[in-house]
């Protein structure tokens, strides 16, 4: 089909637009193009026609030879609507795509109904599309500089907008209305002054801005007027609260960067380094000194606390408070151990324990360095210092050597055996009381309760141990 014969003859044909609803494109789905939450599958990477074939769906648009080309036919394919959803899935050179084919179908919908016009049928109370869509096949040379904005004239699109804007009479402003200049007359009839030239600018300004933006302008207008003019004094007055006015209070730094106070600022720039050099090791003196006074009274009170009757709810406390400054490494080490194996090992801190020798060693040879780790564990549960080294006698092993802490004061033999009638709960108890809740944490009434149930009473009483 050709218009224009005369001097521009233009081929064109008809484009069908018989669609009226979206269930053209259920198909993807029944056929494997796309999934049912909408996400279109993907596929080898290849290119066709110069357009990047990442996925079923361009694949079913551009290879002929695809085994899913053949769900729509010819003549499906030549509808507008189908026409429409393909220029959105392929795009252009920089074209992004999506990977949800809900985004292609909205704007698909969206522009079919913006370009067609439809009616209903009175005889068959159909609904049909009214509008002939027309797809231009073939242009003359000489007007393919237009392309593909063409008028029928031959005439770009942008000669066409530019003659009929010359044309077209002279607009009104939508903001200047009747009610905008009676609000004027009354603005200026209730001044007392008359209106400024800059004022008169402001108001011709305020017909292109937003009512809400106008009202507030007006309302700070009128209350600047309603105060009159502003001396210096006046304006400072409204910057004087902080942080825009002089604050009350000076802090130490500021009263040290006076030029009164320049002979203490010096001595922070100029500073002696034999000075600094002894004060430090006076104040490192003080510190130790400090520290032993602390471990001194610590170990005083637990002296007095051994020979006092200690409550099981106090010992359980105290246990767990143990078990808990005890390392995170040591404490997994202990938990995996076998508790029978542990308390064993235990046995022989308990007995250094009860030697009070503060220069004493228990030296352990160990097989391998898990059970170092519950050595090194138990030595931190009761209060003790512990360093593994090579063995002397055969360099391929490693012994474990515990030693009582510095500055420490164990208790003499005869206070043990004084107090031998009160136990202490050792960490193989905790272990055992652990391994008995295997779900759950433990705390000092759990524990209370456990060791009620149970005899406490084990190897290390039999063989006259306390367990301190």
């Amino acid at each position: 089909m050709t218009c224009f014969e005369g001097a521009n003859p233009i081929s064109f044909k008809l484009v069908p637009a018989t669609i009226t609803n979206m269930s053209l494109f259920d198909r993807l789905t029944e056929h494997g193009i796309v999934r049912t939450d909408g996400m279109i599958i993907k596929c080898m990477e290849d290119y066709i026609d110069g357009f990047q074939v990442s996925d079923k769906l361009r694949d079913l648009l551009l290879n002929p030879e695809s085994g899913s080309a053949s769900i729509y036919s010819p003549d499906e394919r030549e509808e507008l609507l189908f026409c429409i959803f393909e220029h959105l899935c392929l795009g252009g050179a920089v074209n992004q795509f999506e990977d949800d084919i809900a985004a292609y179908l909205q704007a698909s919908k969206l522009m079919y109904k913006d370009l067609v016009s439809v009616h209903k049928n009175s005889s068959t109370s159909q609904v049909e599309v009214a509008s002939a869509v027309y797809r231009v096949t073939d242009i003359p040379s000489e007007m393919a500089g237009h392309a593909p904005y063409i008028m029928p004239d031959g005439t770009t699109l942008n000669q066409l907008l530019s003659n009929n804007e010359a044309h077209e009479p002279a607009k009104r402003s939508r903001n200047r209305t009747a009610k905008a200049d009676r609000w004027e007359r009354s603005f200026k009839l209730g001044r007392n002054r008359p209106t400024s030239e800059a004022e008169q600018s402001e108001l011709d300004f305020l017909y292109i801005v937003g009512r809400e933006r106008r009202r507030r302008f007006l309302n700070d207008k009128m209350l600047r007027d309603m105060a009159g003019p502003m001396t210096a004094s006046e304006m400072e007055g409204l910057f004087k609260p902080v942080p825009f006015g002089e604050s009350s209070h000076v802090s130490p730094l500021q009263e040290v960067l006076q030029p009164e106070n320049a002979s203490i600022l010096d001595m922070f720039r100029n500073i002696d380094y034999d000075k600094q050099t002894r004060f430090m090791q006076k104040w490192e003196d003080r510190i130790k000194h400090a520290r032993a006074r602390d471990s001194d009274a610590h170990q005083d009170k637990l002296a007095s606390d051994a020979v006092g009757e200690v409550s099981p709810e106090q010992a359980a406390f105290t246990a767990l408070k143990k078990w808990a400054s005890t390392g995170r490494k040591c404490r997994q080490a202990l938990k995996r151990a076998n508790p029978t194996a542990v308390e064993e090992m235990e046995l022989h801190y308990l007995q250094f324990i009860r030697q009070g020798q503060p220069d004493g060693e228990l030296v352990l040879e160990l097989d391998d360095s898990f059970h170092r780790l519950q050595a090194h564990g138990l030595a931190e549960f009761h209060g003790l210092l512990s360093h593994s080294e090579g063995n002397v006698g055969d360099p391929h092993k490693r012994i474990t050597v515990v030693q009582w802490p510095p500055q420490a004061h164990p208790l003499p033999m005869e206070t043990t055996n004084a107090v031998g009638s009160i136990h202490e709960i050792t960490c193989a108890d905790i272990l055992m009381a652990l391994e008995d809740r295997p779900a759950g944490g433990i705390n000092p009434a759990v524990l209370k309760r456990y060791l009620a149930g149970h005899s406490t009473e084990s190897d290390v009483a039999s063989e006259d141990y306390v367990m301190l």
